[in-house]
């Protein structure tokens, strides 16, 4: 699979692809909504798209209509069933959000 540089726009079509629930690969469609910076979703920007996910879509790409991945399934946000994507230029490239290491409580 290949990268896209430039952003999504607002009203543009992407596709996901996943094995929702564990079964076989499945690609659904819908439109990108918006970038929202949103400390209770995520500590990064994040893009909503109105392609619903189901538990096996997390981690997936998100693609746009030549296929060129623009992101990564991360969650479903409650409030708004919109589907919350990390933008492929923060896992991928110079502008890379570094991932830290989190600490974990050891038992006494």
């Amino acid at each position: 699979m290949t990268v896209r540089t430039e952003r999504v726009s607002p009203g543009e079509t992407v596709s996901i692809l996943g094995y929702p629930d564990g079964n076989q690969l499945q690609v659904s469609s819908g439109a990108a909504l918006e970038y929202v910076v949103d400390l209770r979703l995520a500590p990064r920007e994040i893009l909503k798209v109105t392609t619903p996910v189901r538990p096996g879509n997390s981690g997936g790409p998100v693609v746009d209509r030549h296929g060129k991945v623009v992101g990564v399934i991360y969650a479903t946000e409650i409030a708004t069933e919109d589907t919350l994507v990390i933008p492929i230029d923060d896992v991928f490239g110079p502008q890379a959000v570094p991932l830290e290491p989190q600490r974990t409580c050891s038992p006494r």
